[in-house]
């Protein structure tokens, strides 16, 4: 099965875009690599890791943080798995970390019908950029952790 098909759309994209869609398929097969192999210990302490954070006027942070979100969900689309929400958020942290944007990974959990699901999703500065849901979870973790105000 391709990775992306079909081709012509692929061939639209500007080299930015298309740069960043190869980033991002990069970075989910090896989130998902990472999510069967490591253990959480590794994986948490890797999203926790400090990085440098780069100075960026608040309209090149949004449109950094958009299109690294479009990249991810484009390339998310066409994996040859199920590219899930913890494996989207770990792609989603570390393409932005590596633009100088400061990001946590959010982990929570409900009940729905008598059942547990659990949800990962990326915030910045509290604010949802990848993983939003129509019903809310239950924060259980971040990483790194949450600063309060």
């Amino acid at each position: 099965m391709p990775v992306f098909h079909p081709v012509g759309r692929l061939a639209r994209l500007s080299r930015g875009e298309a740069g960043l869609l190869a980033e991002a398929t990069l970075c989910l097969a090896v989130a998902r690599a990472a999510t069967l192999v490591l253990p959480f210990r590794r994986l948490a302490a890797s999203m926790s890791a400090a990085r440098p954070p780069r100075s960026l006027s608040p309209k090149e942070r949004a449109a950094t943080i958009s299109g690294v979100v479009q990249a991810i969900g484009r390339a998310a689309r066409h994996m040859p798995f199920r590219a899930v929400c913890l494996q989207q958020a770990i792609a989603a942290q570390y393409m932005l970390r590596r633009r100088g944007i400061e990001t946590s990974v959010q982990f929570g959990a409900r009940f729905k019908r008598e059942e547990l699901q659990a949800h990962a999703w990326v915030t910045d500065a509290g604010v949802i950029v990848i993983g939003e849901t129509s019903a809310p979870y239950g924060a259980l973790a971040a990483f790194p952790p949450v600063k309060s105000p």
